[in-house]
């Protein structure tokens, strides 16, 4: 920033990088309400305040990711602490936030649905579920026994 720089103009582009409503900006910045739109979009216009914006909005980033790394670390800290001590829940948690974070559970996309067959087998008092792939109740597909009934999912079990 140059010594030349409208102290209102810096005022206006830190309000404004908070939520950029130029309006509310030239608001909180002083401006009256009844010409703050206009004093906003006049303002927005000119090449310096342009410039400004740029720069407070690097530093705006800068900043963030320094604390965006402490908040990782101690996220991971939180979760190994929490593991080591037996509390579960917690590490669970804290390894969920840092997965989330590095799209490790594919946030926002739409996974594949795959179709599965159960079957419950009546013959007894608990109930088997499988899937009704070869190899984890050993019955095909296809293949249900009197007394069991049939179903179709979509999903993951």
């Amino acid at each position: 920033m140059t010594k030349k720089q409208n102290p209102s103009w810096v005022l206006f582009c830190r309000e404004y990088l908070k939520d950029r409503n130029g309006k509310q900006a030239a608001i909180r910045a002083g401006y009256s309400r009844k010409t703050a739109e206009v004093q906003a979009s006049t303002i927005l216009r000119r090449p310096k305040v342009r410039d400004l914006l740029r720069v407070l909005e690097r530093k705006a980033i800068l900043h963030a990711k320094i604390d965006e790394a402490q908040i990782l670390k101690s996220v991971q800290k939180i979760a190994e602490e929490a593991h080591a001590a037996g509390k579960y829940q917690a590490a669970l948690k804290a390894y969920e936030l840092l997965g989330k974070r590095i799209d490790l559970f594919e946030s926002g996309a739409q996974k594949e649905a795959i179709p599965v067959k159960i079957w419950i087998e009546k013959t007894d008092l608990r109930s088997t579920i499988t899937t009704g792939r070869e190899g984890i109740s050993g019955k095909p597909d296809g293949e249900a026994k009197r007394g069991e009934s049939q179903a179709h999912l979509s999903g993951d079990l």
